[in-house]
């Protein structure tokens, strides 16, 4: 039985992967300080396998056996504590079993919890939709129609909190604001000292100040939005999006600046608050004790200080990051576009209501499908082609 399990349950666009990437560089160090990040239902970086078999996932090998597994494992190891990361154990279907397994295996168990503002979270979540393989085709207005309803559970904090504070006891439960954190330190160094790992003992970690996925500027999401209303070869279409991203960053275009289509409007924020600040407040004054608590409300100003691009100057500074591209990803990106009838790339229209946003990309979809079944048919034809000729060799050389 170990003394401590300590749980990192997300929640999702708040620092998980840097802290996951941390944990994982810095396994063999933190277990020589007590704390071991075991291997049992790992998934890269996060133990993605444990959490997803107490969900109604639709994966059905997801099973129970990874937590024996995991059991059998620590029983091995003499490190006293035990750490355990992954954003899905915030949307575990039955909390009540998770709480029973952890408890079988330490004498406590310590939940860690980070939360964003919503309207932040919210355009997080949309920037990671329109690079991914989902490839989100709109606006993040459209983003806020299309899923709103489908995000409004992880929107609400109160009951989340509630949830965990019931099954774990508030004790064993810390809450943490997600811009306090990113203000005295970082979310390494935050959860470090969360498991008790104070900054003399940080010596000889490496990169207790690691940062994954720094957010692309705006421009650059515009730009993959534009895209992703066109067809592309599924090869092409993950590095072009990567490159884009990096080349904006890299060479600060668009950087401290915000184009129409990622920002809430005033209503639309206006909408959010209404509907979220309540809640806010009772969980701000029921649950978070920290410094920095009052960052989850919500400001009377828009969420954004950056200046805004003219369309002038989007398309200009959109038309300077393809140029940047290499000249494969360049020359398929304005290819795709003429074929659209847009001379370049940041003049491709987004969609304008839902119905358009879905049609789009059902559209694009097809093409794809089509792409793929012709590309299926030219290897069976060249297959076909290769057997007849192997045919005609062993006819003509008989053994």
């Amino acid at each position: 039985m170990k003394e401590t399990l300590y749980l990192h349950a997300g929640l999702s666009k708040t620092g998980t992967t840097a802290l996951q990437q941390f944990l994982a560089r810095n396994r063999e160090r933190l277990a020589d300080r007590g704390y071991y990040i075991p291997g049992s239902g790992l998934r890269r970086a996060q133990h993605y396998y444990l959490q997803a078999s107490l969900r109604a996932a639709k994966e059905t090998y997801l099973d129970s056996t990874h937590w024996q597994d995991l059991r059998d494992e620590i029983d091995q190891r003499p490190e006293p504590n035990v750490i355990l990361t992954s954003e899905g154990f915030s949307d575990v279907d039955n909390v009540n079993a998770l709480r029973d397994l952890t408890h079988a295996m330490a004498k406590r168990v310590h939940v860690v919890l980070y939360f964003r503002r919503q309207d932040e979270w919210l355009k997080s979540k949309y920037k990671t939709w329109v690079k991914d393989e989902r490839r989100f085709n709109g606006s993040l207005s459209l983003f806020l129609l299309h899923k709103m309803a489908r995000h409004r559970n992880a929107c609400d904090y109160l009951s989340r909190a509630r949830k965990w504070s019931r099954v774990f006891a508030p004790v064993n439960v810390s809450l943490r604001p997600y811009r306090h954190v990113l203000g005295s330190g970082g979310v390494v160094r935050d959860f470090l000292g969360l498991i008790g790992i104070t900054a003399p003992e940080e010596q000889g970690l490496v990169d207790p100040e690691l940062k994954t996925h720094v957010s692309a500027p705006d421009l650059a999401t515009d730009l993959l939005a534009r895209l992703n209303n066109l067809p592309s070869l599924p090869s092409l279409q993950w590095r072009i999006s990567k490159e884009i991203q990096r080349l904006s960053a890299e060479h600060g275009i668009g950087t401290g600046r915000t184009t129409q289509s990622c920002v809430f409007t005033p209503a639309e924020l206006r909408t959010i608050r209404e509907e979220l600040a309540g809640n806010n407040a009772e969980f701000v004054a029921t649950f978070l004790k920290a410094d920095g608590a009052e960052l989850l409300e919500f400001p009377d100003a828009a969420s954004t200080d950056a200046a805004s691009y003219d369309e002038a100057g989007r398309i200009r500074d959109q038309e300077r990051i393809v140029e940047l591209l290499p000249p494969l990803f360049r020359d398929h990106v304005r290819s795709m576009a003429l074929k659209a009838g847009h001379r370049r790339a940041g003049e491709i229209e987004l969609p304008a209501t839902e119905l358009d946003l879905v049609n789009r990309a059902n559209a694009r979809l097809a093409l794809e499908l089509q792409w793929m079944r012709l590309a299926v048919n030219e290897e069976q034809l060249e297959k076909v082609k290769l057997n007849k000729n192997r045919q005609i060799l062993d006819q003509g050389n008989p053994d």
